[in-house]
């Protein structure tokens, strides 16, 4: 596998670095070319394929989210390729404003071809991990706050299958990476990979998912609370079944990522279970996270929980993540856009306030809407 070179000079910021990259790169790839200089992303998505323009133009947040902020908080430049084809070097200092719409944009001010961006040391390959379950919604989020403020990375698994004995009921997994002193002189090749492919699975669904999710708590309760990962583990979990969407078959699945501002979190969290209760539908997966301070725009991440749930795509389903976006959109909270296939521009605009000034953007970088996406399309971008 050939990799896109970084620049030959690394500029040294205190006990940081940055490095430039192509937009090309793929996060499995640049994990492995940083692990060779004792480095790291300082915020990674739940994927590996994912491009660094990608993750860019989305403002990726991941686990670390109440620590470090999203991806675009680590970027000090980047190249883009605006539709007349003139490039430009923003940064905060040059281009402030297209900077920080491209941040969080969805590709929609141009391409972005390679970005400057922090670093953070590796520290090691192994993370120290905390799993604790948890009996009731209320009790997870108890767990969440309080965990947020004490490990590196932390996430809760929630029971909402259909027949659970409590709907609600968790596992956070709290994480802190190992430092190794070994790996901080030497350097050391980290690539994770994804697992074994997964087949589609016939009638995926509710049966299943409750077998899984008993057992999954089961397990998580009588196993040893303190455990030694690998940080793959940690930061990658569904990597470790290649292909793990195919499970749904060739109809796919629906995930529905919300923002819920932190005041209220846990009725509006619950209103929203209360919502899926009522439907025929259950999501087969579920995971809650504390968020941290946002950066505004179209940028998803912002001071409360982000609420994750897959449902496969069952006849009718749409509808109900409809009705969970025209709530999301009346609490003033937000469907993450990277994730997003149904929302209509009125719920849009209710949880994105700050669009008619990306919208003036756009038709300065891109006068005659050569950028178009289904999704800018359909919200009016």
């Amino acid at each position: 596998m050939v990799l896109p070179t970084f620049e030959d000079r690394l500029s040294s910021i205190g006990k940081d670095f940055q490095i430039t990259a192509s937009s090309s790169i793929t996060v499995s790839e640049l994990l492995a070319r940083l692990s060779l200089i004792g480095c790291t992303l300082p915020v990674v998505p739940g994927v590996l394929g994912a491009t660094l323009g990608g993750m860019l133009a989305a403002d990726i947040h991941g686990k670390n989210h109440f620590q470090m902020g999203s991806l675009g908080r680590w970027v000090r430049s980047l190249s883009l390729m605006i539709p007349s084809g003139e490039v430009l070097e923003c940064s905060e200092q040059n281009e402030p404003e297209i900077f920080r719409a491209t941040l969080g944009g969805m590709g929609l001010t141009g391409v972005i071809l390679s970005a400057c961006l922090e670093v953070v040391p590796l520290k090691g390959l192994q993370a120290a991990v905390n799993v604790k379950t948890t009996e009731s919604l209320r009790e997870t989020i108890q767990q969440l706050e309080s965990e947020s403020g004490k490990s590196e990375y932390v996430s809760a698994w929630i029971d909402f299958s259909k027949g659970s004995v409590a709907p609600g009921r968790g596992v956070v997994v709290c994480g802190d990476r190992i430092a190794d002193e070994q790996l901080k002189d030497s350097g050391s090749l980290w690539q994770p990979e994804t697992g074994p492919s997964l087949p589609p699975i016939p009638g995926f669904g509710n049966t299943l998912v409750r077998w899984h999710n008993s057992l999954y708590h089961g397990l998580a309760r009588w196993l040893p609370q303190q455990r030694l990962w690998p940080l793959e583990s940690l930061l990658f979990p569904l990597e470790s079944w290649g292909n793990w969407r195919k499970v749904y078959g060739q109809r796919g699945f629906y995930q529905h990522q919300s923002q819920i501002p932190l005041s209220q979190a846990e009725d509006r969290i619950q209103e929203i279970m209360d919502l899926v209760q009522a439907s025929p539908y259950r999501p087969t997966l579920v995971v809650l996270k504390r968020m941290g301070e946002g950066r505004g725009g179209l940028s998803f991440g912002e001071t409360g929980y982000t609420l994750s749930m897959d449902f496969a795509n069952e006849s009718g389903c749409r509808d109900l993540v409809h009705r969970l976006n025209e709530f999301v959109a009346e609490i003033s909270g937000k469907i993450y856009l990277a994730k997003d296939s149904t929302l209509t521009q009125e719920q849009f605009e209710k949880m994105y306030p700050d669009v008619d000034g990306f919208r003036e953007l756009r038709k300065k970088v891109d006068p005659r809407r050569e950028i178009q996406s289904e999704l800018s399309r359909r919200l009016g971008l």
